[in-house]
């Protein structure tokens, strides 16, 4: 049953709504990230002095620039991290529609799925960003103790969690309670 569902996943990713999402998704996450960055570089020069003098060495000016480059650098080695979590949480926004098309193409026979408010979608978008933060803080963690086995807890957490997210929101569309 999961290989069969998995193939027929696979075989939809041509459909326009599934790259839609899936684009403005990866869209939204990184115009979040560089605005991010952006917004702690400025914040930084706010911060830190032009010029710094120290004893025995005089005024050094390129202080708040190592530190801009620095700050960029580890928003670029942190992103892999970050973009897990910042891409499901927008895509969990647009996620109805990607149901909608699942269901129309491989389950006719179902009666229209009941409306996730925009109050419900958000709430559990929300509640989505938390657990998976906090998920791939501890997997951050135990990653220094595996080394080179951390990309794969990754793909497992991950998977795990958009796998819930997925299984979340169709029972939330076919619950009529």
């Amino acid at each position: 049953m999961i290989f069969s569902d998995f193939s027929k996943a696979l075989g939809q990713l041509g459909d326009s709504r599934f790259r839609r999402v899936l684009f403005m998704g990866l869209g939204l996450t990184i115009a979040l990230l560089v605005a991010l960055t952006v917004v702690l570089v400025f914040l930084l020069g706010l911060v830190l002095p032009e010029t710094v003098s120290l004893p025995w060495i005089g005024d050094i000016a390129w202080l708040d620039s190592l530190a801009s480059w620095a700050l960029v650098a580890v928003m670029l080695v942190l992103s892999p991290f970050l973009m897990v979590p910042v891409s499901v949480a927008f895509m969990g926004i647009f996620l109805d529609e990607v149901a909608g098309a699942v269901e129309e193409r491989h389950y006719p026979q179902l009666p229209p799925a009941r409306n996730v408010t925009v109050m419900e979608g958000l709430r559990d978008s929300i509640g989505l960003i938390i657990v998976t933060v906090l998920v791939n803080v501890l997997a951050l963690g135990m990653s220094f103790f595996i080394g080179p086995l951390a990309p794969i807890l990754f793909w497992i957490v991950n998977g795990y969690l958009i796998g819930r997210e997925f299984f979340h929101l169709a029972a939330m569309r076919r619950s009529w309670a």
